[in-house]
């Protein structure tokens, strides 16, 4: 996420936070987390996490509690646009402009837009929200990079129909978080798993969002039922809809148990007009129960 001022501009993190190599990580239900820079951003981790989406909504809200008691006293808040403009500032260390993360890959072949490019000619920054999931069972997954078109159809078209901010959207993957964009990831615990790049910060504005890309990507992990699939006769507009942040309703996935192309039609007419979460009121289980995707879906049809 950001770091903005009171003018909505975005600004460097470094006078303020740490980089990861000298983040303080605490303890959440979750697992260990921190806050810190990474480049012109503000990231929260965690790491060791359990899947449950009530604690992991309630983990992301003391992370964003102790992020903004940090930042506020120097006026600050917090923004998840998918990209900011930013000034330059010749003063601030070299890791604060640095562009990408690598390695980086994508399941449908496109290079990695960023490499080789110099920092200084993006005069804006992107904004995104990875997702990480992993297994101790070294049978699973042996071909995890099948599980990415999956991911796009049911999880980035939908986030990508969601968003209230589809020209930045638009704008962001011009150089990254492209549909299909995925990293392979091993752990010091010895588990395996896939990073997935295409959710940008929008994500992180609204608890029930979360609560759905989560449950609908375990559920694609287990293949429950047989019920995911993706043609390859159906990559191409997948990827044309995700890149121009243009999806069409009539393309949205039908999945019975998470949500409709009704249901999402609803969500994002929901999403234009509401405050969006205040991490600060989850306080307990039950709160964030309250804030998940089923309770949202079933305000939707009241």
């Amino acid at each position: 996420m950001f770091l903005v001022n009171k003018h909505g501009h975005a600004v460097s993190p470094h006078e303020i936070l740490e980089t990861k190599e000298k983040a303080t990580w605490f303890p959440t239900v979750i697992g260990d987390m921190a806050w810190y820079r990474d480049g012109f951003l503000c990231e929260v981790n965690f790491k060791n996490g359990l899947f449950c989406r009530g604690h992991v909504a309630m983990g992301l809200s003391r992370a964003f509690q102790q992020l903004y008691a940090r930042i506020a006293p120097y006026g600050y808040s917090l923004s998840a646009e998918p990209t900011k403009d930013i000034v330059f500032d010749d003063t601030a260390p070299s890791d604060v402009y640095a562009l990408g993360c690598l390695p980086s890959k994508n399941f449908y072949g496109e290079p990695f837009l960023l490499a080789g490019v110099s920092p200084k000619t993006v005069p804006y920054r992107t904004a995104g929200c990875h997702i990480h999931l992993s297994t101790s069972d070294k049978t699973k997954w042996k071909d995890n990079e099948q599980l990415v078109p999956l991911f796009d159809k049911y999880v980035g078209l939908p986030l990508t129909y969601l968003t209230t901010h589809q020209n930045a959207e638009a704008r962001r993957r011009t150089l990254y978080g492209r549909a299909g964009e995925y990293r392979l990831t091993a752990y010091k615990s010895g588990e395996r798993g896939i990073e997935y790049r295409v959710p940008s910060g929008f994500l992180l504005t609204y608890a029930p969002l979360v609560s759905l890309a989560l449950g609908v990507m375990r559920e694609i992990t287990h293949r429950s039922e047989g019920s995911y699939s993706c043609a390859i006769s159906e990559h191409d507009e997948i990827r044309a809809m995700i890149n121009e942040s243009q999806v069409k309703a009539h393309a949205l996935p039908s999945n019975t148990k998470w949500y409709t192309p009704n249901v999402l039609k609803r969500a994002r007419e929901k999403l234009a007009r509401i405050t969006l979460t205040d991490w600060s009121v989850l306080q307990t289980d039950a709160q964030a129960h309250d804030f998940g995707w089923d309770q949202f879906r079933k305000g939707l049809a009241q």
